[in-house]
């Protein structure tokens, strides 16, 4: 059985750590069921919002593909075949997208690092600020951080080295969602924002409302500082003119067009806007026990189930 994707990416500009998640956490509970090989009969989704119309297209003759904790988003959901193996989706919306029982929704599976040794920080007293690893081509967010003192902790790099990080923060401001999940799971505060136009608000709902919490994401000012080929602008144009002309996913309606650099006031606002970002969330201690606790034991009679 494989974990698809099959391989963590081997460089930094294609690194994102709430997928990198996956490499961290399931070869160590799944240990010898884990293969890495391209024809392996089984897959393997785990954490990430992985439950889409083209991942399936890509997997249709896999003869098991096994679902633990992901999510579904937009209107790019599959319909679930009889090759599917639900062990349990990232939330209550996600379960009713894919036509699944409520009681199937088991939290995201990055909640399984509070039960893992990681690296711990020497200091603490930062307020860190986490981009969607997208958002980093438009804006120099160690800049704006800098300006704002705020410390820059990008997803683009090694789990260990983002824990570090992120443990270094009395609270962090992420419009990475992995980014408030990792931080709730080590019992960080977070505050949830949004940036770029396409940012999918519907993957927070799902996860937060499992954990009972009623976020309220805070809207900052969009802007382009940077240098964005010609090209990646009139492929945005006409992903958005044909998402509206044909109904497509809402993230492509959203596309964001950069033909344009933003001026000085709106880097302005959105500075100001970072400032004032701190109203925090954290699931109680008892939902996230919880939320562990019961993936634990779907893991593992998983493998009771698999080695029989």
């Amino acid at each position: 059985m494989r974990l698809e994707p099959q391989y963590p990416p081997t460089s930094t500009s294609n690194m994102n750590v709430g997928d990198d998640l996956n490499f961290y956490i399931f070869p160590e509970l799944l240990g010898d069921l884990l293969d890495n090989r391209s024809d392996s009969a089984d897959v393997f989704l785990g954490i990430g919002s992985l439950l889409t119309k083209k991942r399936f297209k890509k997997l249709e003759d896999v003869k098991q593909i096994v679902i633990f904790s992901s999510g579904a988003w937009d209107s790019n959901w599959p319909t679930l075949t009889d090759n599917c193996n639900v062990l349990g989706v990232r939330g209550y919306r996600t379960a009713e997208k894919l036509g699944l029982p409520q009681s199937k929704a088991i939290g995201d599976g990055a909640y399984l690092l509070s039960s893992f040794e990681y690296p711990k920080a020497k200091c603490k007293g930062k307020i860190g600020f986490i981009p969607h690893q997208s958002s980093e081509r438009y804006v120099d967010w160690k800049n704006i951080c800098a300006e704002v003192g705020l410390t820059f902790i990008t997803p683009k790099q090694p789990a260990n080295d983002f824990f570090i990080q992120l443990q270094e923060c009395e609270y962090v401001v992420t419009e990475a969602m992995h980014g408030a999940i990792i931080a709730d799971a080590l019992r960080i505060p977070w505050v949830p924002v949004s940036f770029a136009p396409d940012f999918c608000a519907e993957k927070w709902y799902d996860f937060a409302e499992y954990m009972d919490l009623s976020i309220s994401i805070k809207k900052l000012t969009f802007i382009n500082e940077k240098d964005i080929p010609i090209s990646k602008s009139i492929e945005n144009l006409f992903r958005k003119i044909s998402a509206n002309l044909f109904n497509l996913s809402d993230k492509k309606k959203n596309a964001p067009l950069t033909f344009f650099k933003s001026g000085p006031d709106k880097r302005a606002t959105l500075c100001l806007e970072l400032k004032h970002c701190v109203t925090t969330y954290l699931s109680s201690d008892e939902k996230l026990r919880e939320t562990v606790k019961k993936q634990q034991e779907i893991l593992e009679q998983f493998i009771k189930d698999k080695k029989q």
